[in-house]
């Protein structure tokens, strides 16, 4: 049951943003609130299981990745930095933006995640070590990555420019990998 709850906080997550009641999860699970906080002592503590679920799930996929003999270090950069949007159960953390203002702890969880996030790194240098890459400060530019995904989180900044967190992502992983002049 405790997995049911989670994957119904999700969609909640994805369909109302942090927002969500737990009388509307217990609509969309067809359950009391009484059988959910049986389960989770508070929405904090759903949150908090939202959070561990996603952190084991961006493992997960990295690994697969990261293991891919077949692909580039480019094309691993990309995959990489398209985890999020390309899974429905990731996409959500677009939504937890909220989360600065409603949940600031668990917000920091999101946040020590990110800033401890490192797969990308490696690529990098390995990109740069068999000149695929030009060389950069790989922090600046993973300084970068990462600021740049954390604003995209942001659904304001989406629905005012009518764009999909997607295609957002998309843009970003291609003007960072391949700049902005013509060659």
């Amino acid at each position: 049951m405790r997995q049911r709850i989670i994957e119904a906080a999700i969609h909640e997550t994805a369909a109302r943003g942090m927002k969500f009641t737990m009388n509307d999860l217990a609509k969309r699970l067809g359950v009391s609130k009484r059988t959910i906080y049986e389960n989770f002592s508070s929405k904090e503590s759903i949150v908090d299981a939202m959070i561990e679920n996603f952190l084991n799930t961006m493992s997960e996929k990295e690994e697969k990745i990261l293991s891919d003999s077949n692909l580039s270090e480019i094309d691993q950069l990309k995959a990489i930095g398209m985890i999020f949007a390309d899974d429905f159960q990731l996409m959500y953390i677009s939504k937890l933006f909220d989360m600065k203002t409603t949940h600031p702890n668990q917000w920091k969880k999101i946040e020590y995640w990110l800033n401890g996030w490192r797969p990308e790194s490696k690529l990098i240098q390995k990109g740069m070590e068999k000149n695929k890459l030009r060389t950069v400060n790989v922090i600046v530019l993973r300084k970068i990555i990462i600021e740049s995904m954390l604003a995209l989180f942001d659904s304001h900044f989406l629905m005012k420019n009518d764009i999909t967190f997607k295609e957002a992502m998309e843009s970003m992983m291609d003007i960072l990998l391949y700049g902005v002049v013509n060659q």
